[in-house]
């Protein structure tokens, strides 16, 4: 049986480790995973508010296809139960080519992922229209551990931690040190001014090289349960650098570098400015997620994007029993899937549905220890 809240081993070693203990039991209701933070108990400028509805940001969209029922079933029942309030925004089935950037004709593009690049542009534009302060945004597929507050709590902490280093240093490997950064700011994830992304649902990122022109820090993140073991943990696009350096049980937040698919990632206004002009009007070169590298590594000479990432990801693609080419509407998958699964995930929601709608708390671990803790 899971442990209601494994707080004595989700929050790494450090001086803030108590008082992150005492901050989630503060937040904690009777039923942890399946309670309800109310927007207006806490203010987006505050690190707390990681435990509303929308995790600290003003707004969740997702991006779907209306006829997937399947997916908008499954997550707003996923949402329901770990106390999160999406919006869904209706994803692209056609569009008139005349109307794309110049350079469209020189790539190869296929529709599934024209219309995944339109898809993401449209939730840009949304942000700027309404003046959105900051959204995450996830893609119809997305699952994520019932203790996503608590995750993202972390994450949130050691992204403030990232941001108030100085870039003009060598890399560094930070220890996770929560709440006793100084210059660190208030902001869940750092002012909207200092960064544009957080790339935090995707298929691999890689470690930026220590003598690239992209900030090559990291803050690392030891003794945290809810990531699998380093054999369970599947890479996807991205190098092995994380079981090769660390030890079981490591989150590693960098600057994001060669990132594979859009899964989950959250934008700033100022982000989401920046990303319209330049993945929306000023050119139209390759797949979104391709776009997005370039985005944040600067190809072209373009600015080097302020985008933090996380390995393992907190977000990763449910891919339920059945045919496989029902996974995709971009894709071609082909085969059967014997057994539903999550990449990544040690408790997912979407696996744990049935105990959590009925008050189960014998969850499903996808991912058990091998290695005694």
């Amino acid at each position: 049986m899971l442990r209601q809240m494994s707080t004595t081993r989700i929050f790494a070693t450090g001086a803030g480790a108590l008082f992150l203990v005492f901050f989630i039991f503060q937040y904690m209701t009777p039923h942890a995973f399946s309670s309800t933070w109310s927007t207006s108990a806490t203010r987006i400028g505050d690190p707390s508010s990681v435990f509303n509805a929308t995790l600290g940001f003003q707004k969740i969209y997702v991006i779907d296809l209306p006829k997937r029922f399947d997916h908008r079933d499954g997550l707003s029942l996923a949402a329901s139960m770990t106390g999160l309030q999406l919006e869904f925004v209706d994803g692209v089935s056609g569009l008139e080519k005349n109307y794309l950037p110049a350079d469209y004709a020189k790539t190869d593009l296929d529709d599934g992922a024209l219309f995944c690049w339109r898809a993401h542009i449209n939730v840009a534009r949304l942000m700027v229209e309404q003046n959105i302060a900051s959204a995450l945004v996830l893609e119809g597929d997305q699952d994520w551990d019932i203790r996503i507050k608590e995750q993202m709590y972390l994450y949130s902490e050691a992204a403030r931690q990232y941001l108030s280093q100085p870039e003009d240093k060598p890399r560094r490997h930070l220890d996770f040190a929560p709440n006793t950064t100084p210059g660190a700011s208030d902001a869940p994830y750092g002012a909207i001014e200092d960064w544009d992304m957080h790339w935090i649902g995707h298929c691999g990122q890689d470690f930026p090289p220590e003598d690239s022109d992209i900030p090559s820090s990291r803050v690392v993140i030891q003794n945290d349960d809810t990531v699998p073991e380093s054999q369970h943990i599947d890479f996807g696009f991205g190098r092995h650098d994380l079981i090769e350096e660390y030890a079981n049980h490591t989150r590693v937040v960098s600057h994001a570098k060669g990132g594979i698919c859009m899964g989950a990632y959250a934008l700033s206004l100022p982000g989401a400015r920046n990303w319209l002009w330049r993945l929306g009007i000023e050119s139209l070169f390759s797949a979104i997620d391709v776009m997005a590298q370039g985005f944040c590594d600067g190809w072209g000479g373009r600015p080097i994007n302020k985008c933090l990432t996380v390995v393992p990801a907190l977000f990763s693609s449910h891919r339920p029993a059945g045919n496989a080419s029902a996974h995709s509407d971009i894709g071609h998958h082909q085969g059967y899937v014997d057994k539903a699964y999550t990449k990544n995930v040690r408790y997912s929601t979407r696996l744990n549905l049935g105990q959590l709608v009925e008050g189960n708390t014998d969850y499903v671990d996808s991912y058990k220890d091998q290695t005694p803790i």
